[in-house]
């Protein structure tokens, strides 16, 4: 936490036994245990709770209410532009992406605009954001891919190279999302489904995009 209290989130490394995070300006700044827990996730798989707490504690997520995450639900687009955006520290509540349907009152303003600027979601043709709406797997990893690059400057294999792993409906995944998808998946961000397939329709759930984003997050600080 900075001197004003908030949360600069980082993550601790075992190795040197020091504290790393992102931070706009020098200062002064103390580490405090900061413990998070929801009474839905309980009966939830362990890598699901410890990404929900982890990411919880360091002012990533919320849950739908203080103390009920709902991690079977559907996510949103709103919702994962801002998981992204406070996992990068990058949000700024006034970012105007210039959606038409996004107005100033909306919850996820900011968080549609900040997304926007830092190359994350772009939106639809018709300059529509569509916060709302529930956001299919390929776009979820697509965004992940272009935090890799835009944060690490990791890059695609070439279009003309074989990818070192194939998933057995690659025919399905978007065009504008397969380079991303497949960085992602080279980082070890995709996990792998035992028959093969990536689904690139599937609507993830808060608690799956909780563990996509801890894993990200962890590569990125």
């Amino acid at each position: 936490f900075d001197s004003e209290g908030a949360n600069t989130g980082g993550i601790y490394d075992p190795g040197s036994g020091t504290f790393m995070a992102k931070i706009e300006k020098s200062g002064v700044f103390n580490v405090a245990l900061n413990e998070k827990d929801f009474s839905d996730i309980k009966k939830e798989h362990s890598q699901v709770q410890k990404a929900i707490k982890a990411l919880a504690s360091k002012g990533v997520i919320n849950g739908r209410t203080p103390t009920e995450y709902e991690p079977s639900d559907k996510i949103t687009r709103a919702e994962v532009a801002t998981l992204f955006v406070l996992a990068l520290k990058k949000l700024n509540a006034n970012a105007d992406g210039g959606f038409i349907d996004v107005k100033k009152s909306d919850w996820f303003f900011g968080a549609a605009g900040s997304s926007k600027n830092q190359s994350l979601i772009a939106g639809y043709e018709d300059n529509t954001f569509r916060g709302n709406t529930n956001i299919p797997k390929a776009q979820i990893i697509s965004i992940s891919g272009r935090v890799l690059a835009n944060e690490m400057g990791y890059t695609p294999p070439p279009e003309d190279e074989e990818y070192p792993y194939k998933f057995k409906d690659d025919s399905e995944i978007p065009d504008w999302a397969i380079g991303d998808i497949y960085l992602a998946e080279f980082a070890g961000i995709v996990s792998h489904r035992v028959d093969g397939l990536f689904d690139s329709y599937e609507e993830m759930t808060r608690g799956n995009v909780a563990v996509l984003i801890w894993n990200l997050y962890q590569r990125i600080w």
